[in-house]
């Protein structure tokens, strides 16, 4: 595969390009021969970070994927304040590419009922092979999974939420090597159906799709109080005392 330029924090490779090299190394992997591992991706953002300090399990998920993209502003925005090399792409922005350029065949896993359908006609080129938008649990997680290796999408997009959809994808990875890249992809398919309205594009690029986010969905208070109020307090906290540490040891 053409390895992509990428950063390590807390031993998990980190992206750190643009999203036309993101979508060309995508595209390299898609013409890889040979028995090339399925390239696992997640999208962290503040509210996985905060998860991830309390949640070894899912901690490891993140720190054994192919590489993960920095989505959310918070989170990006740290990271620079702390001189990553950071790139905030987008889940939605990464599918919304995909699907634009028509980049490979691919399955929906999760999210609102009616996605599929609604994305068939908008995207009439893409070879959609075909989704699940019912209750995903260990029960039904062989025969899922089973399907899916023998529709051989380029692209599995798993919709189902952190950490359930890293979970899912970890611990069914090796039922799928037909699947050439498998990410977890949150609300994305919900936003790009346009089910589900996103925020205005000034909203995003100021870091406030949060709480355009809030309006709509109210019952989501906590998880937004998590990544507005908890995140940024624990990552100057944890990062800060880390670099002490390391500029004490230089000294």
């Amino acid at each position: 595969m053409h390895t992509p330029e990428t950063f390590t924090f807390h031993d998990a490779r980190v992206f750190a390009g643009s999203m036309d090299d993101l979508v060309e190394s995508l595209q390299h992997r898609l013409t890889d021969a040979g028995d090339a591992p399925t390239t696992f991706i997640a999208t962290p953002n503040p509210e996985m970070y905060v998860n991830s300090v309390f949640d070894d399990d899912f901690r490891s998920i993140l720190q054994s994927t192919s590489f993960n993209m920095v989505d959310g502003m918070g989170l990006h925005a740290m990271l620079k304040l702390f001189g990553y090399r950071s790139s905030r792409l987008t889940g939605t922005g990464l599918v919304e590419e995909l699907l634009a350029r028509n980049v490979g065949s691919m399955y929906l896993l999760g999210g609102v009922p009616g996605n599929l359908e609604v994305m068939r006609k908008q995207y009439p080129n893409v070879n959609f092979v075909g989704g699940f938008e019912g209750k995903v649990s260990a029960d039904n997680a062989e025969e899922l999974s089973r399907e899916i290796n023998e529709l051989s999408p380029d692209f599995l997009l798993v919709a189902l939420g952190a950490p359930k959809q890293e979970r899912w994808i970890r611990d069914n990875f090796d039922r799928i090597p037909n699947v050439k890249v498998a990410i977890g992809i949150g609300g994305a398919l919900d936003y790009c159906s346009g089910q589900v309205r996103r925020a205005p594009d000034r909203m995003q690029r100021l870091g406030f799709e949060w709480l355009f986010r809030l309006v709509l969905q109210p019952e989501r208070y906590r998880r937004m109080l998590k990544a507005v109020a908890v995140f940024p307090v624990m990552f100057l906290s944890i990062e800060g005392s880390l670099l002490v540490v390391r500029t004490v040891k230089r000294g």
